[in-house]
């Protein structure tokens, strides 16, 4: 699923490392719009426009196409035990907005001429929403759980497709909901009387359990993380906060960016709590308090997407059509690709591949491998202070001022004593 499981945690300890190349390039289908890339078995699931599509992370060919109603371009969800893989996905707008649930072994290529206007019918179920989903559903615990631009929160039976509740969250839903201890959370946007929302639902009767408010600063968050008992969010008001999953006591704030991409959520890995955003580029904070570890500046105007950690290095897709890896440990950049058509969303790693998707005029789902003979890099961050440095300018800095002020006093010395000949 999105961020790798319900929590969205954003950990792969074993995913590959850098640097990297270019391994294949898939060319998506029906405009410029890609999901972020999810991987069931060695097949590599994303859904554009007007279609999900199974690309083999083997070689990068399409394994299967399955035609789909237009409508906002959401992940899907991937459930490998159920129904021998069963796929979760979002299509439709409007009235007709829907959840699709289709087991992986029915998939295949439609035959030559099949419209892509209509979906095909397949095994699986259906089930209606209020409105379309833009952050797409997680699946935890037999049920699958979705948010709507509509403000509606829904739990479905995920064998049946059967609605096991439903709840008014009072503004859009941003990202898929985070399935943790017993709770479901959602961040709702845009509501009456706020500007973002986190709630906490109980995760068996979809009763409210606790929320957060913000009520001053900007629209915008990221979508939840949760991990050992806490859960963690960027919002809009320019913080990064931890509360505690069970009765949502707040943890730890700190202050942040209020730019944030609807497509990021914190990463969270050991004692580690890593947040993107357009302010700062890429942070660490410490699980426990919330104290600033290291924070990396890109270039004005980057952002980057939500972050994944593997083993000792951070990724991140950046709006340039690069992919980064910072060290996490200091905080530098280790590695970087080259730019690429249209910017990198939230990545996933698939064996020894990095699967990243590119959106833009020529959207795409493009593989990274390991390249042995590939140079890595160690550069600071430059917002960081380096002291020596910091020091031997001031030093400098220092003696050309002194020099100028014993010239200016020599000159300002002289002129004096012509004056003073001048009086006598």
């Amino acid at each position: 699923m999105f961020q790798g499981g319900p929590e969205h945690t954003g950990s792969a300890p074993g995913a590959v490392t850098p640097p990297l190349k270019a391994a294949w390039r898939y060319p998506a289908s029906g405009g410029a719009v890609v999901s972020p890339p999810v991987v069931a078995g060695g097949t590599v699931v994303v859904e554009t426009s007007d279609s999900i599509v199974g690309i083999d992370a083997a070689t990068g060919g399409a394994s299967w196409t399955r035609p789909r109603a237009p409508g906002p371009v959401a992940p899907v969800a991937f459930d490998p035990d159920a129904q021998g893989g069963l796929i979760v996905s979002s299509q439709g707008q409007a009235s007709d907005a829907e959840l699709v649930a289709t087991p992986l072994s029915s998939l295949s290529t439609p035959a030559s001429g099949a419209s892509s206007k209509t979906p095909a019918k397949s095994p699986g179920w259906t089930f209606a929403l209020d409105r379309p989903t833009r952050g797409g559903p997680t699946i935890a615990d037999g049920k699958v759980f979705v948010g709507t631009d509509g403000g509606s929160v829904d739990a479905v039976d995920e064998s049946t497709g059967a609605q096991v509740w439903h709840a008014a969250a009072g503004g859009s839903i941003v990202g898929p909901p985070t399935v943790s201890g017993g709770r479901v959370f959602v961040v709702a946007q845009g509501g009456k009387g706020f500007l973002d929302r986190l709630i906490a639902y109980y995760e068996s009767t979809g009763k409210v359990a606790w929320s957060y408010t913000q009520t001053v600063g900007g629209v915008g968050a990221t979508a939840p993380t949760a991990s050992d008992g806490r859960v963690f969010v960027a919002l809009g008001d320019a913080s990064i906060r931890a509360f505690r999953v069970a009765n949502g006591d707040p943890l730890w704030a700190v202050g942040g960016s209020t730019t944030l991409r609807a497509d990021s959520a914190p990463a969270v890995a050991g004692d580690g709590v890593y947040v993107a955003d357009a302010g700062a580029g890429l942070e660490r904070f410490r699980v426990d308090d919330g104290r600033r570890v290291w924070n990396f500046l890109f270039e004005p105007g980057a952002t980057a997407s939500a972050p994944l950690v593997a083993s000792s290095i951070i990724y991140a897709g950046m709006s340039d059509g690069s992919v980064a890896a910072l060290d996490r440990a200091t905080g530098n950049l280790v590695w970087r690709s080259a730019p690429g058509t249209g910017g990198v969303g939230p990545l996933a790693p698939s064996g020894d591949l990095l699967i990243a998707q590119h959106q833009g005029a020529e959207g795409s789902i493009a593989a990274f491998v390991h390249e042995p003979a590939g140079a890595l890099t160690n550069i600071a961050s430059p917002s960081r202070l380096d002291l020596g440095r910091a020091l031997l300018d001031y030093l400098v800095a220092a003696v050309i001022v002194l020099v100028f002020l014993a010239i200016f006093w020599a000159l300002e010395a002289r002129v004096q004593r012509r004056r003073a000949e001048a009086a006598t």
